[in-house]
């Protein structure tokens, strides 16, 4: 057997044994990808041209050049700004590259992990919900549930909101802000945001305050060298990282903790 087959099949025992997964987002991952044919990946793009007012086929370019278009301009930035952090709202304004990556990108995962921490009549918050692929996904499952999503302004969220059609409720925030938010939530998710944003700290308080009793956070925060380049990754949100990870061990339960360190794996699952 193949070492990246091997590494793939251990890194999917390790998130089944860790709770990130269940049996059926692992059989759904693997039929998934297993008939992954072209019709499927023009698809996943078909909402996301429609709302651009472009053909299928330029949303499939646009998806395929529109990522080294979006790091050129963040690289560049970052050089103008002697690498230092990179006003991320300009950018995701400019960019139409999220719009349809996203759903490409994601469209043969699954969370079903996610779907049954969700009480009848539960609510769910996405924190940083780009397209809000998440969101889409576990409300064609579970209408009963109420759904939030948070993000900046810019053209992918007017998309989400454009998707949803009132049914869910789209707040905007600013880099360096929270959401103003008064609700509370059974379950807040929050993937690949914090390494990208000024204030994770700030946010980790925010979900400690806005999640509900027994409720549940699912989190990631990936680490990255501050000598290598971040990419899109923010130095301030590093900088914080160690202090945010142990803010949630100390005022949450953790399922599984976020490991410290610089290290690939980068997710947790916490109670409140």
């Amino acid at each position: 057997m193949k070492p990246t087959i091997l590494r793939k099949a251990h890194s999917l025992v390790s998130k089944l044994a860790a709770g990130q997964m269940t049996w059926r987002d692992l059989l759904h991952r693997m039929s998934y990808s297993a008939t992954d044919s072209k019709r499927r990946r023009r698809n996943a793009v078909r909402l996301s041209a429609e709302f651009l007012g472009i053909s299928v086929d330029q949303a499939s370019k646009l998806n395929a050049a529109g990522k080294g278009d979006f790091y050129e301009q963040w690289n560049r930035r970052r050089k103008e700004e002697a690498y230092g952090d990179v006003d991320q709202a300009q950018l995701y304004k400019e960019f139409d590259f999220y719009i349809v990556h996203l759903p490409y990108a994601l469209r043969n995962l699954s969370w079903h992990y996610i779907e049954k921490r969700l009480p009848g009549g539960g609510s769910l918050l996405e924190y940083g919900c780009g397209s809000a692929v998440l969101t889409e996904w576990v409300q064609k499952r579970r209408p009963d549930v109420q759904y939030t999503v948070v993000d900046v302004p810019g053209r992918t969220l007017e998309f989400v909101k454009w998707k949803f059609k009132e049914k869910v409720r789209c707040v905007e925030t600013m880099p360096g802000a929270v959401a103003l938010l008064d609700d509370t939530f059974d379950v807040i998710t929050c993937f690949d945001v914090l390494e990208h944003t000024p204030n994770p700290l700030e946010i980790a308080r925010f979900f400690t305050t806005h999640l509900k009793s027994e409720g549940y956070l699912f989190v990631d925060f990936l680490a990255f060298d501050l000598k290598e380049s971040a990419g899109n990754n923010l130095l301030a949100a590093q900088q914080e990282r160690s202090a945010t990870i142990e803010y949630l061990n100390a005022h949450l339960t953790p399922a599984r903790p976020i490991p410290l360190g610089n290290t690939p794996d980068c997710w947790g699952i916490y109670r409140k």
